[in-house]
């Protein structure tokens, strides 16, 4: 989860799937609210936490990437995941899409 703020998206996720999840987050405050949540939800083993800038994220391995960003954010953040997204890898972006990337569902 890029921009994982509080980690709902993450809890939601790992909670219902047998998956492990990865959240960046740049902002100290809403880290901190994200461990207790992925804490409270008893899904410490499955959620790993990065204090880190979304541009530093490494998705050359990732198999499904979930966003929620502004328009702008995301026209940022297309090149990136052109670069570095495996063509069978799901992008789940909430909101807003992204300029040349066709959507499966809207």
């Amino acid at each position: 989860d890029l921009g994982c703020g509080d980690a709902r998206w993450l809890v939601a996720c790992c909670a219902r799937y047998d998956c492990l999840g990865v959240g960046y987050e740049i902002d100290a405050d809403a880290v901190a609210a994200a461990r207790r949540n992925v804490e409270s939800a008893g899904l410490e083993s499955r959620i790993r936490l990065k204090e880190a800038d979304l541009f530093s994220a490494d998705l050359r391995d990732v198999d499904v990437v979930v966003v929620y960003l502004f328009r702008a954010g995301c026209a940022r953040l297309q090149s990136k995941l052109d670069a570095e997204l495996r063509p069978d890898a799901l992008l789940v972006c909430v909101g807003f899409k992204l300029a040349t990337w066709v959507p499966l569902v809207e």
